[in-house]
C-alpha cells in the first residue's frame, strides 16, 4: 500500500474496459462471475490479421530485435514478414506435411521463430514452442525428451544449427527434418533459403482452408506440478485471448502501440503478448534482457529507449528496476516519461517495491500508475482474472474479464476454488485421456487447483488473492493443514528483500520451518567487505542476524502453528531445473525441492548447528 501522501496524486489515465459483471449465487455455495461487456474478434486466425496489416500499415515495423552485439535495432516490417513468411509457407507445403502434423520450435525468442510460427499456421501446421532451457541448461534433455515423444514434430526450427545440434543428437529428435536460421550444419535446412521460395496459389489456398477450432499451437505447462502436460491451444482461442486482453486495457486502437517483453513464446504469456501485436498492428521490441542480475541492465536499457506505455514482469525483475530508477533520476525520468500501468504475475509483488515505484512515479510524473495483475494458466489461454481498474494495491488476482468466466466453489468457510471458462480454454491434455476426464467439472469449466480467498468476506467483487494450489497442501504431525501458498506470500513479504525464495516445510513434522535462497545482491549490500559467494553470505553473522530479525517480525504477526515458523535453512546450490525444482519461468517446485533435498530437509529439523539454519 502507498504511503499518505502519495494518495492525493491522480492516476495516469488507462482507458480500462468497464468493469460489468453478471454474477450467479448458486443453492450450494458457488459462485459464477462473467463479463457483460462484448468481446469482438475481428478475424479468425493470426494469419488473417497479418494479411490485414501488411496491406493497411506495410512499412510500420512489427518486429524489432537487438544486433547480436547488442548495438542497433533490426526491425522487420508487416509487408516484409509477410513476404518472408508467404515465401517459407511455400516451402513447408512443398515438405509433403500432413495437414495437423507439428513444427517443434527449440529456440527463444527472435524474428525469425515469430515467422516460423506463422509461417507453420499458413501452412495448416500445428507449433510447438519448448523451453530453450530443455536443450541448452539440461545435462541429460530429459524434459525435451518428454515433449518430443508426446507432441511427435515432424520437423523442428532452431535459430543456431550448432548449438542446438547435441540435443538433437541426444534426443528423440535425431532424424527429424532440422531448420536452421544460423550456423546450418550438414543436412539442416537453411531457413533464409526456404524463405526466399516463390509463393503460388497453395499459399492463399492454404490459408483460407484453416479451421479456426482447430489446433494452432501446443504449449507445455511449466512441471511445477509434475511432468510437464502438452496444452492444445485452438485459433480462434489464441485470437480471444488477445482480443480479450486488448478490450479489457482499452487498447484495441490498430497500429499504434509499441510492446517491449521478455518472456519466452514456449510460455502462455508471453505468447499472448506476441499475438497481440500480430491483432493490433503495433511494434514488438523483443527483450534480449531476463529478470536476472547480469542480464536485467539490458532490460532497463531498452526500456529507456523504447519507453512502452504497458510494461510487465516478474517481481523479482521489478525490484530491480525500482533499484535501478532509484539510483539515476534521468533514468528514471525516461522509463516512466509515457509508462501508464504496470503488471506483475508469477508471484506476489512486496509492499515496500509497491511503496518505492510509486514515490518514483508520483516524483518524476506527478502521477500514481496502476499496478495490474493478470490471473490464468496454460490451459486457460492463458485468462481469467484480471485487475482493470485504477489501483496501487497489490495481491488480488482480478476479476472475469471479456470473454471467460469464472466459478468460485466453496472449499472450507474462506476459500474458494478456482474454475475457469472460455472458448480459449484448452479441450484438454494432448495424448492424457486419464486425466481429461477429471479437469473439467459438471459445468464445462475447467478446475484449475488453485485456491483463492475473497478480498472482503462475502463480496466476491471485491477481488480474489490467491491461497495456494491444493496439490501443495500438507498437514502437520498435530493434524493442522498448512496452506503453503498462502505461508509462502506473506514469507516473501516479510523477508524481503534479504530473502529471494522459500520452500515451506513441515509435513509430518511438528512445526513448520523452511528451505530459503538468499538475494545476493541484498545480502551483499549488509555484509562484511568482500563477502559476494553464496555460501560466504550464509555463514555471515550480519546476514543472519537480518534473517532472524525478519523473522521475529513475520512471526509476531502470524502465531498459529500453520503458519509460525520456527527455522530458516539457508541453501547454497541453486533450484535445479533438470531435477524439477524450478520452472523455465522460474517458479519453485515446492515439493519437489523437499523430495530431492532430504539432506537438507534434516538438516533443518536437527540440532546440528552448522551455522546455516537460523532460529528466530
Amino acid at each position: 500500500m502507498a504511503p499518505q501522501e502519495f494518495r492525493s496524486a491522480p492516476f495516469r489515465k488507462v482507458p480500462f474496459a468497464k468493469l460489468d459483471l453478471d454474477i450467479d449465487n448458486r443453492p450450494d455455495g458457488a459462485v459464477i462471475m462473467q463479463s457483460r461487456v462484448p468481446l469482438t474478434l475481428r478475424e479468425a486466425h493470426l494469419p488473417a490479421y497479418l494479411q490485414k496489416h501488411a496491406e493497411v500499415r506495410p512499412d510500420r515495423a512489427w518486429l524489432a530485435q537487438r544486433d547480436d552485439d547488442g548495438g542497433e535495432w533490426r526491425t522487420l516490417s508487416f509487408a516484409a514478414a509477410k513476404r518472408r513468411i508467404d515465401g517459407l509457407t511455400e516451402a513447408l507445403l512443398g515438405l509433403g506435411l500432413q495437414s495437423g502434423a507439428s513444427l517443434m520450435i527449440l529456440s527463444g525468442n527472435s524474428i525469425e521463430h515469430a515467422t516460423v510460427m506463422l509461417a507453420a499456421m499458413q501452412a495448416g501446421l500445428v507449433t510447438v514452442p519448448v523451453s530453450e532451457a530443455y536443450s541448452l541448461m539440461s545435462s541429460d534433455y530429459q524434459r525435451l525428451a518428454h515433449v518430443v515423444q508426446t507432441a511427435d514434430p515432424s520437423v523442428v526450427f532452431v535459430q543456431d544449427g550448432a548449438r542446438f545440434a547435441p540435443a538433437i543428437a541426444n534426443s528423440p529428435l535425431a532424424g527429424v527434418p532440422v531448420i536452421a536460421a544460423r550456423n546450418v550444419q550438414t543436412g539442416q535446412h537453411d531457413l533464409e533459403l526456404l524463405s526466399a521460395t516463390q509463393p503460388t496459389g497453395k499459399v492463399p489456398e492454404a490459408i483460407s482452408k484453416i479451421d479456426p477450432d482447430a489446433t494452432a499451437k501446443i504449449l507445455f505447462t511449466s512441471g511445477s506440478t509434475g511432468a510437464p502436460k502438452g496444452v492444445p491451444l485452438t485459433h480462434a482461442g489464441l485470437v480471444l485471448a488477445a482480443e480479450s486482453n486488448l478490450t479489457t486495457l482499452g487498447r484495441v486502437t490498430q497500429g499504434d502501440k509499441v510492446r517491449l517483453d521478455w518472456a519466452p513464446w514456449s510460455h502462455v504469456f508471453g505468447g499472448t503478448t506476441l499475438s497481440l501485436s500480430v491483432i493490433d498492428g503495433g511494434t514488438f521490441y523483443i527483450d534480449e534482457g531476463k529478470p536476472v542480475p547480469g542480464l536485467f541492465e539490458r532490460t532497463v536499457r531498452n526500456l529507456a529507449d523504447v519507453q512502452p506505455e504497458f510494461f510487465m514482469n516478474v517481481p523479482s525483475a521489478i525490484a530491480m528496476l525500482v533499484a535501478a530508477m532509484e539510483a539515476d533520476d534521468q533514468l528514471a525520468a525516461q522509463i516512466l516519461e509515457k509508462m501508464t500501468s504496470l503488471g506483475y504475475g508469477g508471484a506476489a509483488l512486496p509492499a515496500d517495491i509497491v511503496r518505492r515505484f510509486e514515490a518514483l512515479a508520483v516524483k518524476h510524473t506527478g502521477h500514481r500508475i496502476s499496478i495490474v495483475c493478470g490471473y490464468g494458466t496454460t490451459e486457460t489461454g492463458p485468462g481469467g482474472g484480471f485487475v482493470y481498474w485504477p489501483t496501487d494495491e497489490t495481491g488480488t488476482l482480478g476479476l472475469p474479464h471479456p470473454g471467460f468466466a469464472m466459478k468460485l466453489v466453496p472449499i472450507d468457510e474462506k476459500r474458494y476454488d478456482v474454475r475457469v471458462k472460455s472458448k480459449a480454454v484448452t479441450k484438454g491434455y494432448l495424448n492424457r485421456p486419464e486425466l481429461n476426464s477429471e479437469i473439467f467439472d459438471e459445468d464445462g469449466f475447467y478446475k484449475t487447483g488453485d485456491c483463492i480467498v475473497l478480498a472482503e468476506a462475502g463480496d466476491p467483487t471485491s477481488g480474489l488473492i490467491f491461497a495456494g494450489r491444493l496439490n501443495e497442501e500438507f498437514k502437520l504431525l498435530n493434524g493442522t493443514f498448512v496452506r503453503v501458498g498462502e505461508v509462502r506470500s506473506k514469507l516473501i513479504d516479510a523477508l524481503a528483500p534479504i530473502v529471494k525464495e522459500v520452500v515451506v516445510c513441515g509435513e509430518n513434522e511438528s512445526d513448520l520451518r523452511v528451505l530459503a535462497w538468499l538475494n545476493v545482491d541484498a545480502a551483499v549490500a549488509i555484509a562484511e567487505d568482500g563477502e559476494k559467494s553464496v555460501e560466504a553470505l550464509n555463514a555471515s553473522p550480519i546476514v543472519a542476524d537480518e534473517v532472524r530479525r525478519k523473522l521475529r517480525g513475520y512471526n509476531d504477526a502470524n502465531r498459529g502453528a500453520s503458519q509460525a515458523v520456527r527455522a530458516i535453512r539457508l541453501l547454497s546450490t541453486p533450484p535445479q531445473l533438470d531435477h524439477g525444482e524450478i520452472t523455465d519461468k522460474g517458479s519453485i517446485n515446492q515439493r519437489a525441492v523437499r523430495d530431492r533435498r532430504p539432506d537438507e530437509l534434516q538438516a533443518l529439523y536437527s540440532d546440528v548447528d552448522d551455522g546455516r539454519t537460523l532460529k528466530p
